[in-house]
């Protein structure tokens, strides 16, 4: 049975994938940054109310086929995606708060996923769909198992974390390309009606004005963390709702759900950097403005105390020590160039005196 490989391997991609990126993070980092509950609790409260609302109300207003309206409610009530925190660190938004927020929304989605999820396709359609919301469960709970192991072994191995990002990162590009060939098979993404991609946009385009708007101004955060907090809020996991689309519908509506996540996930790729770019631009981020774009890209500014201290590689003993010995012996020499010139400058005024 085809639809059952499929589904296996979107939920075990699904896991390699958190498990892989939460295995890279920083346990003392991301402590510290959960210390600072008021913008992650702001942020996570944006992630769950304002894009499953813009969803359903995309959804309503646009009228969409039960199919393609509940993978959308299924896509914006799926937060903690795990490119965001890759974004955020290329382009110098806060990136410890966005992986405390990838955290917290992830786990948080064991229940509110569903619960968003049933509230709003019932107001959207009148009526629960026949999938098995059991089944949608499922994944869901899997994330959180992802996360819980992927942090455990951060804590356990930490000179282990770079291998974890490539594990996850190479999952994800995976997930995507099986949903990529499932979509593809009957219901290619590319013949949907003008209304399928206007509707699917909104919420997108929306979420970043709305998100960044409401942390500026009510929450009065800084631009690093406003711009975090935006990009966590757009950025949606369409891994998990792709997991969703290949476990929870049948076959047929399968192939035609899944179309929605991945053209989602394009979407992003396309919103994301214009609007890092324009944020870099007027002075959001902690990369100034008018440095050249490669230094904005390539280097990390992200603050001393910040992720960017866990991939700093110690040197070497024999390094640090044969350093340190050059150290004292330019000190040594020092000292005695100062002796040399106090000792001129005593013979330069007892010339006189003599004489």
């Amino acid at each position: 049975n085809m639809k059952l490989v499929f589904s296996i391997a979107a939920q075990a991609l699904l896991f390699l994938l958190l498990a892989g990126l939460s295995g890279s993070v920083d346990m003392d980092t991301l402590r510290k940054r959960f210390r600072a509950k008021k913008s992650v609790v702001f942020g996570v409260a944006c992630q769950f109310l304002i894009l499953p609302f813009l969803g359903f109300s995309a959804a309503k207003a646009f009228d969409l086929d039960p199919v393609y309206g509940i993978m959308l409610i299924t896509v914006t009530s799926s937060p903690g995606g795990a490119y965001s925190n890759w974004w955020c660190s290329v382009c110098n938004a806060d990136l410890a708060l966005s992986i405390a927020m990838t955290t917290c929304s992830t786990i948080l989605s064991c229940g509110l996923t569903p619960l968003n999820m049933l509230l709003y396709s019932y107001c959207a359609y009148g009526e629960l769909l026949n999938f098995n919301f059991l089944k949608l469960v499922q994944p869901v709970l899997i994330a959180a198992v992802a996360i819980g192991c992927g942090l455990t072994v951060s804590r356990l191995y930490p000179k282990s974390r770079w291998i974890w990002n490539i594990v996850g990162n190479v999952c994800g590009v995976l997930l995507i390309a099986l949903n990529v060939f499932v979509s593809s098979n009957d219901h290619p993404v590319w013949d949907k009606e003008p209304k399928f991609y206007a509707c699917v946009s909104i919420p997108c385009l929306c979420s970043v004005v709305i998100a960044l708007g409401l942390a500026k101004v009510s929450c009065r955060v800084p631009g690093p963390e406003a711009v975090a907090i935006a990009v966590e809020v757009c950025y949606q996991n369409t891994g998990l709702a792709m997991a969703i689309a290949l476990s929870s519908f049948e076959e047929d509506d399968a192939s035609k759900a899944a179309g929605v996540p991945l053209f989602y996930a394009a979407l992003q790729v396309l919103v994301l950097p214009i609007f890092l770019l324009l944020a870099w631009k007027l002075d959001m981020t902690y990369a100034k403005r008018n440095e050249p774009l490669w230094r904005v890209i390539f280097i990390s500014h992200q603050p001393k105390g910040s992720t960017e201290e866990a991939s700093v590689i110690p040197a070497p003993s024999s390094v640090c020590s044969r350093s340190s010995k050059n150290s004292e012996e330019v000190q040594a020499a020092n000292d005695v160039k100062e002796v040399d010139l106090e000792q001129g400058k005593g013979k330069q005024e007892e010339g006189p005196v003599k004489e």
